[in-house]
């Protein structure tokens, strides 16, 4: 059944019928739950595309993602992803995620603002400065950034407190008495991988020690590379009594 078959069988007009469907506050409530019931009983769904074009909403998030094989793999990343499914799903809403390569990744954000084929997007593993932010801060979509930038355009973000948790990290090893403290870290050009990084060196220093920059590697987001690491921080002439393993 059709949004006109619908209205025939009420004796309503299908602007009634459309507007009682999407909420809209003239529409009487009487009229409201008539017309909820009817749909209900002769099974009428509203065709997406269509109610997309007159909302012009469409109604899905999307994520543009330089997605690499370990993401997959990734427990932390999964959950992210679940935690957004989930929320959107108590709307009504659905996720779309879009697999670039690094090199396509700002041309696949223009695209996706031209053709407005979502009604926001969540931007992760953001940089010092991020070119998506900067782009996507003139454009006019909605957005939400994982991650904090110097970006100064305004802009929603949400993030980890950073510098804290590797603070509590260097102070839980000087506790147990370790002053050979090695860090392995994410690519420093990305955001939350510098400020850890700046903290690391702010916890060394209050506590009097000083930083061996054998122990101290940037490192990419793969079990390869972080394996090859630690074996090149262990394989050095002081290896340090414990290391700090920063990825997310």
């Amino acid at each position: 059944m059709n949004l006109k078959s619908l209205a025939q069988q009420l004796g309503i007009s299908e602007t009634t019928v459309s507007r009682a469907l999407n909420g809209y506050p003239e529409v009487s409530e009487r009229t409201r739950q008539r017309v909820l019931a009817a749909a209900e009983e002769f099974g009428y769904r509203p065709n997406p595309m269509a109610r997309s074009l007159a909302s012009g909403r469409t109604n899905v998030v999307g994520i543009i993602h330089p997605l690499s094989p370990n993401d997959l793999a990734d427990p932390m990343f999964m959950q992210i992803v679940d935690g957004m499914v989930e929320a959107l799903e108590e709307r009504q809403m659905d996720l779309i995620m879009a697999p670039v390569s690094p090199v396509n990744e700002l041309r696949a954000y223009e695209h996706m603002v031209k053709e407005r084929r979502v009604d926001g997007l969540i931007v992760g593993r953001t940089h010092l400065y991020d070119e998506r932010i900067a782009y996507l801060a003139k454009q006019g979509l909605p957005f939400i950034a994982h991650g904090r930038t110097s970006v100064n355009e305004p802009h929603a973000w949400f993030d980890y407190d950073n510098e804290a948790g590797m603070r509590i990290a260097v102070e839980h090893l000087l506790a147990h008495g370790h002053q050979r403290i090695g860090l392995i870290s994410a690519p420093l050009d990305m955001n939350f991988a510098r400020q850890r990084f700046a903290s690391f060196g702010k916890a060394m220093q209050a506590a009097g020690l000083s930083q061996n920059p054998r122990h101290l590697i940037e490192n990419t987001n793969d079990r390869r590379s972080g394996y090859l690491a630690m074996q090149k921080i262990l394989g050095s002439e002081t290896p340090p009594s414990a290391v700090i393993v920063d990825n997310h």
